[in-house]
Order: structure tokens, then sequence, then C-alpha cells
């Protein structure tokens, strides 16, 4: 039997991330807030726009009720909640008691190091949801680094050392001996080399990317 997307759709746990590189429309305010059957919107030509129709929607950072959507909310309970929002979960929550979905807009996502000492900067980490770091929830789901550059140095060549003092009648000599590293300005000529020169400056250190929206399951559509 060949999968379908109603068995993606259905057999993918509530919490789940995907990339997708469909049109959708503008994300609504507040999507259905019961795993029912839902009827996709479509467009003319059949794209998807209305991707919460399908039980997913963008990970925007929106807030949502906790009774609406009890599955995400059971899957992230109070991961991302920003300053001045709850970040424990207890058992007398008011009913209109919100929770926010993670925000990865413009941000590329990194597998959790856990225990593999992968990432060497985990412990400079921070926390969406602005609870006291430590070095253990700082290498759990839900941290965020800022972009950096990483500590590097540059070879150079030695420069050449003066030539001998000038003897009254005399022409000056090269001395052919290895010269010690000597100290100065930095230069400011443009390197010509296709490979290490032409340096593209910007805002950020990044790769080469292209954009896509990362929707979050929010509910099992049957």
């Amino acid at each position: 039997m060949i999968p379908t997307f109603t068995n993606f759709n259905s057999d993918t746990p509530v919490g789940a991330i995907i990339s997708y590189a469909g049109i959708i429309s503008t994300p609504v305010s507040s999507p259905p807030d019961t795993a029912q059957v839902y009827t996709a919107a479509k467009s003319e030509t059949g794209i998807t726009n209305n991707i919460e129709g399908y039980g997913w929607m963008v990970c925007d950072g929106r807030l949502l009720y906790c009774r609406a959507y009890p599955e995400l909310f059971q899957a992230l309970g109070f991961l991302y909640s920003l300053e001045g929002e709850p970040t424990d979960v207890n058992d007398n929550l008011p009913a209109d008691q919100q929770f926010r979905i993670p925000d990865y807009r413009g941000y590329f996502l990194r597998g959790s190091s856990g225990s593999s000492e992968n990432d060497p900067d985990f412990d400079k980490r921070t926390l969406v949801n602005q609870k006291e770091p430590t070095a253990t929830n700082l290498n759990k789901i839900g941290s965020v680094q800022e972009d950096t550059l990483q500590e590097h140095k540059h070879q150079y060549s030695k420069a050449s050392k003066p030539t001998s003092p000038v003897q009254p009648g005399s022409t000056p000599v090269p001395l052919a001996v290895d010269t010690p590293d000597l100290t100065g300005g930095a230069t400011s000529a443009i390197d010509a080399n296709p490979i290490n020169g032409n340096v593209r400056i910007s805002l950020e250190t990044r790769p080469k990317n292209m954009y896509v929206n990362y929707l979050i399951k929010y509910a099992y559509v049957r």
C-alpha cells in the first residue's frame, strides 16, 4: 500500500515540525480548536493555502488556549513562553490560560546536542521561556544561540628584513638570514585571490539559504 498524505497526517505526532515549500495564506489568528475532520481550503489552482485545515500551523510564536489545544499543550507546555508568561505547568490552569508555540521565523534548526558534545557552546545558549538557565536546561529543546563567528587565526608571511646599513662608499647587500616576526599596522590592500579574497559582507554570518515555512502539527486530523 502506497502511503498517502492522509496516512502521514494521521500518523504524525502532535508537536512534530516539517518544512513546507508550498504557498499558504496569511496564518489565521485562531485555527480550528478541536481535533475533528477539517475540510482543507484550496485555491482555484489546487494549491493548499489554508494549511490549518490539515491540522498544521506556521511556527510564528502565536498564543493558543490550553484547553482548546490540549494535545499540543501537552507536547509543548510553557516551553516557549515569553517574559511575564507562565513557565511551569500546574493542575489549576484558568479557563482562559494561553500557551505559546515556537517562533522559527528566520531561524536555522539544530539537533539537540544532548550528551554528544557536538555543541561546544551549549552553556552559552539562552532560554526562550526566560526560566533560570542551568547546565541541564540549556542543553534541551527550545534553547537558542545567537549568530557568531568561530574563533580563528590567519597565516601570513614574515616581512623582509631591511638591508644592511650602507657604509660610506659601499653598495647595500641584503642579509640572507631568517627574520623574526615583525609587528606593524594592518594593511588596506585588496586581496585579488578569488578563493580567499572578495569576502561578502553582511549583518550576520550565514550559509546560502532558501526560505521555507516551518509548520507544527497541532491536532490529529481523521
